[in-house]
């Protein structure tokens, strides 16, 4: 249920609201606070969950507390809350499919505030002998039909033509369609690939895709979860008509070291892991490792066509290749933990295409030059000042250019040789500050609220033979307020 959702931009000279229409908010904002005044007579269990292996958040894992109709699952940062436990001995129960359960007993006080991290072991899922019956699918308590979660197992483990791909395999899903078939782009539900929204860490990307849609920009091999929104999303997903993919990087193994196991070096700095892949694609390198205040990560990968083409032309004739085209990016992260309720991350994505072509004879000839990329670096803190107030604050950059060049060269019986150059270019700048602050009242009630400020610079150039027939830049700007409230009523309802 949303109940403010605004967006307001510069073109806009005035806003002005009906009174009778913000009663229902204003109501509801003071019947949830007669609710948490009640709630100081109970307690509250907060945490996060981790792979006792590497130290990485698990996401959608459940927490209950044994006896009771009281739990929650954890979010993709691994945190979970449970909220209006009543005073009393219990037993706290963590599980995970994969993992091997944990169980912590705690004693709960009215108005106590419990922090509980716990550490899950991986561990072999084993079974008995299955009969199947034909028999109904059982119900499921949780159904989004239009939303779901891919992790990085999965992208990986999908069979794929040349090496994994995250777009690819969200094509195989339900309301997803293909341009073509040498298209990475997603349609969905009959939309263009341009009325998605693609974030990576909460950051938007701006065109994401290599070769014209031919390869996603994004390494499966960095990515922790993807969570794909193909309608009914929620409020803070605003502004888009399609789908919403929300794509979360790993955070980089903390619990391995292979450079220093001892010494002063190993208490600021190592490395868990390094891992390399060469495909037909490209070549890619992963490396990841703890540092002093928490872990670092970072990936990268290249085409080699071009060192392809050069090899191939050298060897026929001894000549250089009339064409070129190579793709490089980049994806790196890193955590500091100030204390155990504050978090700073600092994450970046670059990645270029490059394509040439030269051609010319002894009357004309004509170069073509292409290059494009998005570069983003993000900031966020990541506060839990209690278990029932989670914020979260990024600031970030977000660059998109295209610069496109082409010459021809033919023969003018007056001047001899005479070369025409065309030249456009095309750059988005992207500045972005926004908070997301949820509000857990109770284990039925949650109110997520939030803003988003962002400013745009965008502009293209044309020129032809040294004239300027296009220049033009504009400096928008959008302001985005939400409030959104998720309440269960029943235990088969939510709203």
């Amino acid at each position: 249920m949303s109940f403010v959702c605004c967006n307001f931009g510069n073109p806009l000279n005035g806003i002005s609201m009906n009174r009778k229409k913000l009663k229902t908010p204003i109501l509801l904002m003071c019947f949830l606070l007669v609710v948490s005044a009640f709630a100081r007579e109970t307690g509250r269990i907060s945490g996060y969950l981790r792979n006792a292996a590497t130290g990485e958040p698990i996401m959608y894992a459940n927490v209950v507390l044994e006896g009771t109709y009281l739990g929650a699952a954890s979010d993709v940062h691994g945190h979970y809350v449970i909220v209006n436990i009543p005073p009393g001995k219990y037993t706290l129960k963590a599980m995970m499919m994969g993992y091997e359960s944990r169980t912590r007993a705690v004693t709960i006080a009215a108005d106590q505030d419990i922090r509980l991290d716990l550490e899950l072991t991986v561990k072999a899922i084993e079974g008995e002998a299955v009969e199947v019956t034909a028999e109904r699918t059982r119900f499921e308590e949780k159904v989004e039909i239009s939303r779901m979660n891919l992790s990085m197992e999965q992208i990986v483990n999908t069979p794929a033509m040349v090496e994994a791909d995250l777009f690819r395999t969200l094509q195989m899903m339900p309301s997803v369609t293909a341009k073509n078939d040498f298209s990475s782009a997603l349609i969905v539900r009959g939309g263009g690939s341009d009325e998605n929204l693609i974030l990576l860490d909460g950051i938007e990307v701006y065109n994401p895709y290599h070769l014209g849609g031919v390869f996603s920009t994004f390494n499966a091999e960095a990515l922790a979860d993807a969570e794909f929104l193909a309608g009914g999303y929620p409020a803070k997903f605003g502004n888009r008509n399609s789908a919403v993919l929300n794509i979360t990087s790993r955070e980089g193994n903390s619990r391995r070291s292979i450079l220093f196991k001892e010494g002063r070096m190993a208490n600021y700095f190592d490395m868990s892991g390094l891992k390399g892949e060469v495909s037909m694609l490209s070549s890619k390198i992963l490396a990841e490792g703890p540092h002093k205040w928490g872990t670092w990560m970072i990936a990268a990968r290249r085409t080699y066509y071009d060192q392809l083409a050069k090899l191939y032309f050298r060897i026929k004739d001894g000549t250089d290749s009339p064409g070129a085209y190579f793709f490089w990016d980049s994806h790196w992260k890193t955590f500091f933990d100030i204390n155990e309720r504050n978090r700073l991350t600092v994450a970046g994505y670059y990645g270029r295409d490059f394509l040439t072509f030269d051609y010319e004879d002894d009357e004309n000839g004509f170069k073509i030059g292409l290059d494009w990329g998005n570069y983003t670096t993000s900031l966020q803190w990541r506060a839990v000042p209690s278990s029932k107030i989670h914020s979260l604050f990024s600031v970030a950059r977000t660059v998109y250019d295209w610069d496109f060049g082409f010459a021809f060269t033919e023969i003018d019986s007056a001047v001899g040789k005479v070369t025409t150059e065309i030249a456009e270019n095309v750059d988005l700048r992207d500045w972005t500050v926004k908070e997301e602050l949820d509000w857990f009242i109770s284990n039925r009630h949650t109110v997520t609220g939030g803003f988003e400020y962002k400013v745009l610079e965008m502009a293209i150039l044309q020129e032809i033979a040294g004239i300027e027939f296009l220049d033009r830049t504009q400096s928008p700007y959008i302001f985005s307020i939400y409030l959104q409230d998720k309440w269960k009523t029943l235990n088969l309802l939510n709203i």
